[in-house]
This record gives C-alpha cells, structure tokens and sequence, in this order.
C-alpha cells in the first residue's frame, strides 16, 4: 500500500463509526450509538483509577473528569448536545460519585458499535494489508489497551484474534477458511 508517496506493509483503519462507509468493511452489523460525555469538576471527589459502574469517570486533572456516557439509538444529529440527556447524565453522575459535580464542557459525538456490542479486530480473508481496529462502542476506554495489545500480535507474530472480537466472525465461513 502506498499513500503520499510512503509504502506501507500493512494499514489500520481507526475510523470510529465512519468505518461503516469504507468498502469492503461497510457490509459488516454496525448499531452506531450516539454519547454524551461530561468534562466536570467535582470538588473533594479523590481518584486516580477509571471509576465504571453503569457510568464512567475518568481522572482528567485535579478535581477535574471526563465522565458519561449515554445512549441514544437514533439520532438527527452526531455532535448536538442535547439538553435533556445532559441533565439525566449530570444527575446519574452525582449519584455515582456522591457529589455534585459542576460541568464544564458536554460534549456529544457517535461511538462505534456493532449488533453484537464485540469489538472489531483484524484483516478481512481477501485484503490482509488493511486491519481494522473498530467497534469498541462504550467500553473503548476500558477495552482500548488490551484489544491494541491483541491487534499488533495478530499483526506481528501471527497470534490469533479471539472470535469474540475478530473481524472475520461476520463472513460466511466459506470466506473464512
């Protein structure tokens, strides 16, 4: 593969939901979620680790945290905030952390994710020099490092992907084998 004048062996396509638009991988079950997300300060609320339960809560800087997220399944917009799910979000944080927090920034955009809520991870059979690395929906924060890990071995030392997250789960096994 070449792109700019630059040869490359093999290229991974981080597209988020867009990847949904990109021949040969916009045939696969994609369910794109729209989010929004709370960059807030909470005051007296001490944590160094990814809080998640339900919700999640991120430390960002001090007395300062990204935190979220919600869902919606069908959407007009990618990126409106709305005002209403900005609320319940807001009060579901303060009863997970048990504080109030005062938001800063809320931000909305569309997660990838997949009818089977599973990562996408790998080449497809007939084009192995384009990998994917996709579908992480809601649990990207908590799975993002781990899925990475898996990806480059795959990429690497030939490791295989595990079938919950490999690409090829959703072709016809003639196209597998």
């Amino acid at each position: 593969l070449t792109w700019n004048k630059t040869h490359f062996d093999t290229v991974i396509l981080c597209n988020g939901y867009k990847l949904a638009y990109i021949p040969p991988f916009k045939n696969l079950p994609y369910r794109p979620a729209k989010g929004h997300i709370i960059t807030a300060k909470i005051p007296g609320y001490e944590s160094s680790v990814i809080l998640s339960k339900d919700k999640w809560v991120v430390p960002f800087k001090q007395d300062t945290f990204k935190c979220g997220a919600t869902y919606e399944w069908s959407f007009r917009s990618p990126t409106e905030v709305s005002k209403e799910k900005s609320k319940q979000l807001t009060n579901q944080l303060n009863n997970i952390v048990g504080l109030p927090l005062t938001p800063i920034t809320i931000e909305a955009a569309v997660r990838p994710s997949t009818n089977d809520a599973r990562p996408l991870l790998g080449t497809l059979p007939d084009l192995p020099q384009v990998a994917v690395f996709g579908g992480l929906a809601s649990k990207g924060i908590m799975m993002a490092p781990l899925l990475a890990q898996e990806l480059a071995d795959y990429l690497i030392h030939g490791k295989e992907i595990p079938k919950e997250y490999n690409v090829t789960r959703f072709l016809p096994k003639t196209q597998v084998d």
